[in-house]
């Protein structure tokens, strides 16, 4: 039986990544008239803020170093701190469950820690989580599978006892090099390819489900609540 689960922050807890990169892309415009498109927003999902600076840098010859618009993106982003990005449906109901069930809960995310800090204790999720990694706490990021393997230790978990949920083939990548059993959740705007995760879902009300829930192989059931 699995005792723990570990959350990727955006396009799994909040629906975050279109906004993003909408900001992103009203930047590049005004700055340095760059029309990023649609298909832009895939290849970057999943990412840290560096490499995708690094690829603007170089696919459009940009006359600043990647470090640089890297700094200049994250200075103009107010997503995290906007009142518009809110927990996906169903998602505190789940971790809810969890918590009172006894499951070791963790949040691994490729994101600073000065967006995923501040918007998680807005939102609550600081006392739901029993460890919470950013992207500048760890050397290296997804697809490398560094993060959640240093949130299984932080949490006394092996491999085979957590649960991991991703929206994106990168952070899929990582949990799967990490050895947990992975879920591709499907519920923001952006819908990717979870084909390689072991399990997918349309919905946090859908992992819910007693179907699904003993696929995953969690303490008891969500019909034995309350």
């Amino acid at each position: 039986m699995r005792s723990c689960v570990l959350f990727d922050f955006d396009g799994v807890l909040v629906d975050s990544e279109w906004l993003a990169f909408c900001q992103t892309q009203t930047l590049m415009a005004e700055r340095y008239g760059v029309r990023l498109q649609r298909e832009d927003c895939y290849r970057y999902i999943g990412g840290t803020g560096e490499q995708m600076a690094r690829s603007l840098v170089e696919r459009f010859a940009l006359p600043v170093t990647s470090q640089a618009l890297c700094a200049e993106l994250s200075a103009g982003s107010t997503l995290y701190e906007s009142d518009a990005l809110t927990l996906m449906p169903g998602a505190r109901d789940f971790l809810l469950r969890l918590r009172r069930q006894g499951v070791r809960t963790g949040l691994v995310s490729s994101t600073a820690s000065r967006h995923i800090l501040s918007t998680a204790n807005r939102l609550g999720l600081v006392s739901l989580m029993d460890v919470i990694l950013c992207g500048d706490m760890v050397r290296r990021h997804k697809p490398d599978p560094e993060g959640y393997r240093t949130a299984m230790a932080l949490l006394h978990a092996a491999p085979e006892e957590c649960v991991i949920l991703e929206d994106s083939p990168v952070g899929l990548q990582a949990a799967r090099a990490a050895g947990a059993f992975t879920v591709g959740l499907c519920q923001s705007q952006l819908r990717q390819d979870v084909s390689a995760a072991d399990l997918r879902a349309a919905s946090y009300a859908e992992l819910c489900s007693p179907a699904v829930w003993a696929r995953l192989d969690l303490p008891a059931g969500p019909e034995s609540d309350g």
